[in-house]
């Protein structure tokens, strides 16, 4: 029995290497995924009753166990990470609405966009949101910090750190990832995200860091992943990139 080992890991990442597992399985064979934590524990539960898997659940200690057979035919167009909720029961296929996460998501979002249907990102009337429900837009990451949020430093350093590191896994990359100000220091030797950075160019994400920033903090020759780039580059970028993900 092949084992899917999650435990530590945050959402999405436990999401995504269970479809990754089920992707390459064949059918008849036996999984387990094995974790720790509430919050994955029922976003697994609820992603695998979506996709129509049954499994067989049994903890031990702080542990659990997740263990099922992969059947021949699975559900298309199910979304691993649509099932990655800070409580649990909000991403419960159906939830007592007759509606999967999926959808539920979705119905949030158009309700919203009724709401105010002609919007544009910034607020300026002209663009129907609803049109781009279904259909991602392109978007850029700009990364400023080592840490993610403004809370306690360590955590925030971790959130960072496992954001990046599932960013390859993601089934709709970013075009472009900014680094500027202290960010820049994850492109560098040594940085934990290195790998994942230098894996994202080659699925073809552009990397672009900051010249001022690397010379600041004289780590210009350690770069090891992205291309150094003008403030007046990264400004163009801002201005016409349609979305642009502040982690």
């Amino acid at each position: 029995m092949a084992t899917i080992d999650v435990r530590g890991l945050a959402c999405p990442a436990p999401l995504i290497k269970t479809k990754q597992a089920l992707d390459k399985a064949e059918a008849g064979s036996t999984l387990q995924i094995v974790g720790n934590g509430e919050i994955p524990f029922g976003n697994l539960k609820n992603y695998l009753k979506e996709l129509g898997i049954a499994y067989k659940e049994t903890r031990v200690d702080e542990e659990w166990i997740l263990a099922f057979t992969v059947p021949e035919k699975k559900k298309e167009g199910v979304v691993a990470e649509n099932f990655c909720s800070v409580n649990p029961e909000a991403a419960e296929p159906g939830n007592g609405t007759g509606d999967t996460a999926e959808n539920g998501t979705k119905n949030a979002a158009a309700a919203k966009a009724q709401a105010m249907p002609e919007t544009r990102n910034n607020g300026m009337p002209g663009i129907n949101i609803t049109a781009h429900l279904n259909t991602p837009l392109p978007y850029m990451v700009v990364i400023k910090s080592l840490h993610m949020g403004q809370g306690e430093e360590a955590l925030g350093t971790l959130l960072m750190k496992s954001y990046v590191n599932v960013l390859p896994e993601l089934d709709y990359l970013p075009q472009v990832i900014c680094l500027y100000n202290e960010g820049v220091k994850l492109a560098i030797e040594g940085s934990p995200v290195l790998e994942s950075l230098q894996k994202l160019e080659s699925k073809g994400v552009k990397i672009i860091v900051c010249g001022t920033c690397t010379e600041y903090y004289k780590v210009s020759g350690q770069l090891k992943a992205g291309s150094i780039s003008n403030m007046y580059h990264i400004a163009s970028l801002l201005s016409t990139m349609p979305k642009v993900v502040y982690p």
